[in-house]
């Protein structure tokens, strides 16, 4: 590696000498062997050896070797590897770097060509021997034979060539078309396991004879005597089974000495030579099998007893410098429970963490969880068990707890520190007693809250203890406040909105001392019972007392010197709906819509309703509707009034004579069956002026014709006919 020394000078490092100097000398020597070959010439080839002609199928292989006679050196050079080998017939025989191998009889040429040089050896290629065959006790066996499950067979192999016989081959190799039903060994030694047929065959140097084999039982059935269902109880003495097996050819034996056993769980039954003992509650079935026939029965094991009870029963929580625990079990007994702790088996699942002694006394040891088991006659109980380190100190996560009357208290989590100084949850540990059991009270495994008040909980592990303060208060319903639109003039103070709670007893009280203010930005500067707005802008200010909330919407704005309201006199149909508007004048003379954030009320809610700036009619009456804002009022007066439906005029055509006149009567009907004579509040009008004209329903006739007097009122109109003959 060439580096830059201080000076600028270029220097190369020593690693990078020796390899550059190594990667040199590979190449002169790789140039030298190819300049070698290059100047390589053969003169000749031949085998290594005279080689025999004949091989023998399934008798090993044959390895020849080549020799080349090259210019660079007085010693013949082995190319066995490197020359190209070629056999005439690879059916016969196959030829594979020089290893031939003999496939079948016949003859083959075996040729290695190297460097434009060839040999060739012509070989033949025979079976060892002429043929195998098969015998039973000295004799050839049968092709097929009939035999028992059982039987004792045995075969050997005889090898024939020309006119000599080779006896009890020993090297022979022997199968089975199917050892579930007769497997053989390399002796030729026949198991027959099961019913079925299999065919034995014996190889040996490419030759093979073939046994064919039909295996049955010779039984018709196996029984087991008794009851198909065996019942037990985990505890109860062993009973031996009697297996009766019918022979084909008549007749019965008891085989249960000879026969296999097997059970489907050795958990729940075991069984040895039919005799079956039970271990623990489950279902089993022992199955006896013999000479390919089988009989099975179901055996049922129950505990010894219903039930049972151990003491403690809660998961245990204990300090690894604790106290031990004693555990107990008992069993009903004639109404009773009956201890048999010292009977039971007791294990720790973790004896690093907690021992178990005989008698069920557990011993912390380490810190960590373990599991306390205890076992008799077929029923288990279990506890888990953890054990924590030494408590150096205590603190809870909360001094102060609410609580409701009547309702369990949320008591705060104990953390604890080790004598590491490491931090754990301890709520497990932690006895709580209370000083005040009038307010705070434990029922049932829980602390509940009795009347109003507060009280002191102490929360003690061993000598450490804390206490906790206890404020318990009727339970809240919903928090109100008459306004939740508030508007605060830049940089003046003003009071917090007044907060009451009501309670699920009904009762309301005011709490606005008691809440937690909370603002959504710091534009609005909190300093109960003041709030102050700093900046133009708008900002949730949210109350909060005993789990419940009301948010209030604060615009922090300029002063206002004027309100204006876009109607002060309405009239609404029942039923019908009016949105209010309302604009405001900035002392910086800027207006702005304030409708929907003005603090609106009616002086009768029977009468209309009001929903931020939307008024509704609800009966018939008149209401006034106030709006405030920045301590600023506008008002409207609203007349709520049925429903028109319609205007009846006294008459609908009538007929005057020049100079005469005619009072006409108009009412409005309402839809609550009302009728009102609206003639002098009505709008009267003529068609034709010249010839006759109208006043608060008074039609004079003043030239000949006709015309057409029209009534109107609150949207409905009505019309006369009128008709000026002389």
């Amino acid at each position: 590696m060439r580096k830059t020394d201080k000076q600028g000078k270029t220097r190369f490092s020593s690693r990078s000498t020796v390899s550059a100097l190594l990667a040199f000398v590979m190449m002169l020597t790789l140039m030298s062997g190819m300049a070698s070959a290059a100047d390589e010439t053969v003169k000749d080839l031949q085998f290594e050896d005279s080689y025999p002609t004949t091989m023998y199928v399934s008798n090993g292989t044959m390895t020849l070797n080549v020799l080349a006679t090259v210019s660079s050196s007085t010693t013949k050079k082995d190319v066995t590897s490197s020359a190209t080998w070629t056999s005439s017939n690879p059916a016969v025989i196959k030829v594979s770097g020089g290893t031939l191998t003999a496939l079948t009889t016949g003859t083959a040429k075996i040729s290695a060509q190297y460097s434009g040089f060839k040999v060739s050896l012509d070989m033949t290629s025979e079976y060892m021997y002429d043929s195998v065959t098969i015998k039973q006790n000295g004799s050839a066996a049968s092709d097929s034979l009939n035999l028992n499950i059982g039987d004792d067979l045995e075969f050997t192999l005889t090898a024939t060539k020309g006119g000599t016989t080779t006896d009890n081959i020993a090297d022979a190799t022997w199968t089975s078309s199917d050892a579930s039903v007769a497997s053989v060994d390399d002796e030729g030694i026949v198991t027959l396991t099961a019913a079925g047929t299999a065919t034995i065959t014996a190889s040996y140097k490419g030759r093979k004879d073939t046994v064919k084999l039909t295996v049955a039982s010779p039984y018709k059935e196996l029984k087991i005597d008794g009851d198909s269902i065996r019942e037990f109880k985990v505890g109860e003495a062993a009973v031996q089974l009697v297996a009766t097996a019918t022979k084909t050819s008549g007749g019965t034996e008891n085989v249960e000495d000879d026969a296999t056993w097997t059970t489907s769980s050795a958990g729940v039954v075991t069984v040895e030579d039919g005799k079956i003992t039970p271990v623990a509650p489950g279902k089993a079935t022992v199955t006896a099998t013999h000479l390919g026939v089988s009989a099975s029965v179901t055996v049922v094991v129950r505990p010894a007893f219903e039930a049972m009870r151990i003491s403690p029963t809660d998961t245990q929580h204990i300090l690894i410098n604790g106290n031990d625990v004693q555990f107990e079990v008992s069993i009903p007994d004639n109404n009773n429970w009956k201890d048999v702790s010292a009977d039971a088996t007791w294990v720790s699942s973790d004896i690093y963490t907690a021992t178990v002694d005989k008698s069920g006394k557990v011993t912390p040891k380490e810190i960590g969880s373990t599991t306390i088991s205890a076992t008799y006659k077929g029923l288990v109980k279990s506890v888990l068990v953890h054990v924590y380190p030494t408590i150096n100190t205590m603190k809870a996560a909360k001094e102060t707890v609410d609580a409701f009357v009547d309702e369990a208290v949320a008591l705060p989590v104990i953390k604890a520190t080790s004598l590491a100084d490491e931090e754990f949850d301890a709520d497990d540990l932690v006895t709580w007693t209370t000083t005040d059991s009038t307010i705070v009270d434990l029922k049932e495994d829980k602390w509940i809250g009795k009347k109003v008040g507060e009280a002191k909980m102490i929360a003690a592990i061993g000598d450490k203890s804390v206490e906790v303060t206890v404020k318990v208060s009727e339970k809240p319903l919903v928090l109100t406040s008459e306004n939740t639109n508030l508007s605060l003039v830049i940089g003046k103070e003003a009071d917090l909105p007044t907060i009451k709670v009501i309670n699920e007893s009904g009762t309301e009280e005011e709490v606005t001392s008691k809440v937690t203010w909370k603002a959504s930005s710091a534009n609005l500067l909190l300093k109960a019972p003041k709030m102050k707005g700093l900046v133009k802008s708008n900002v949730n200010l949210t109350a909060s007392y005993l789990g419940k909330s009301i948010t209030f919407k604060v615009t922090i704005e300029e002063e206002l010197t004027k309100l204006f309201i876009d109607a002060s006199n309405v009239t609404l149909t029942i039923g019908k709906t009016k949105a209010f508007k309302v604009t405001g004048v900035y002392k910086s003379g800027q207006t702005v819509t304030l409708s929907t954030k003005m603090n609106w009320s009616l002086n009768s809610e029977t009468i209309a309703t009001v929903n931020s700036n939307i008024v509704k009619g609800l009966t018939e009456g008149t209401v006034t509707l106030t709006g405030t804002y920045q301590s600023k009022t506008v008002t409207a007066t609203i007349a709520v009034k049925p429903k028109l439906l319609k205007l009846v005029v006294s008459e609908k055509s009538f007929t005057m004579a020049p100079g005469s006149a005619k009072t006409f009567k108009v009412t409005a009907q309402y839809e609550n069956g009302k009728s009102v004579d609206v003639t002098k509040t009505a709008v009267w009008t003529s068609s034709k002026t010249a010839t006759a004209g109208v006043s608060d329903g008074t039609v004079v006739a003043l030239a000949k014709g006709a015309a057409t007097i029209k009534v109107a009122y609150e949207g409905k109109t009505a019309t006369i006919r009128v008709t000026v003959k002389p």
